[in-house]
């Protein structure tokens, strides 16, 4: 199932947009589920990462969409962003904020389902290099890549990554299945590294963002051919 918001004024081009989507969902046998948000402040005061895909009017009475673009895009970079304009010059700088693409009113079926069909496509790919954590007071979506390394003290889960580092609770193994197994490894009972972050390995440690994290006897030859296997696939790519 695909949430999904639309931010848009206008109730004739939101009911629009609700007709479309149930005729897409019917035709496609995807699964949708919406709201409709009459203006900005509402949208974002009760947005936490509960979006797949957000239908933007760029043109809202209540702030410059694109102002609010890039505050949405502070609280989430991953989600999928389509502007919804009058006007298609107010929809070219869709680029500073990482929309996907944008539709032009008055709103057309066809034109619609081609840029839903993309959208679906661009959400399996953020769905496939994302993690989402539950923090105390907010969750908060993580680009995998970005993950450097992940450590576990007595249930604490902490995740260092390129934007600070995430505290939440858990288990290390049932975290390990979340990530791409190619890209990460458990090193011992208190760490999973991402080998794209490996900057040197010495004896029985790896160093990671200028820290040293054990790796395990027992594991160590089998994280040598990991990472063996994972430098020589991005040497082929």
């Amino acid at each position: 199932m695909l949430n999904i918001a639309i931010v848009e004024d206008s109730e004739a081009s939101a009911k629009r947009l609700t007709e479309f989507l149930e005729r897409f969902s019917e035709e496609s046998k995807e699964t949708l589920q919406y709201m409709h948000f009459t203006g900005i402040e509402p949208f974002l005061e009760s947005y936490h990462f509960q979006f797949d895909i957000v239908f933007l009017d760029i043109e809202l009475p209540d702030g410059n969409g694109m102002e609010a673009a890039k505050k949405l895009r502070e609280k989430d970079p991953l989600v999928v962003l389509i502007f919804i304009t009058h006007l298609m010059q107010y929809a070219v700088n869709g680029y500073e904020v990482d929309a996907l693409d944008y539709i032009v009113k008055p709103l057309r079926y066809p034109t619609f389902a081609l840029k839903m069909k993309r959208a679906i496509r661009e959400c399996g790919h953020v769905r496939e290099d994302e993690v989402m954590l539950e923090l105390k007071e907010y969750s908060i979506r993580l680009s995998v890549s970005s993950i450097k390394y992940i450590e576990i003290y007595k249930h604490h889960i902490i995740y260092h990554t390129e934007n600070g580092d995430y505290e939440t609770y858990g288990v290390l193994r049932q975290i390990e299945k979340l990530l791409p197994e190619k890209e990460f490894f458990r090193l011992g009972s208190s760490y999973i590294v991402n080998f794209r972050h490996i900057e040197r390995i010495t004896g029985q440690y790896v160093t990671v963002d200028g820290k040293e994290l054990p790796v395990s006897r027992l594991r160590r030859q089998e994280f040598l051919e990991a990472c063996h296997k994972y430098y020589m696939g991005r040497t082929l790519r």
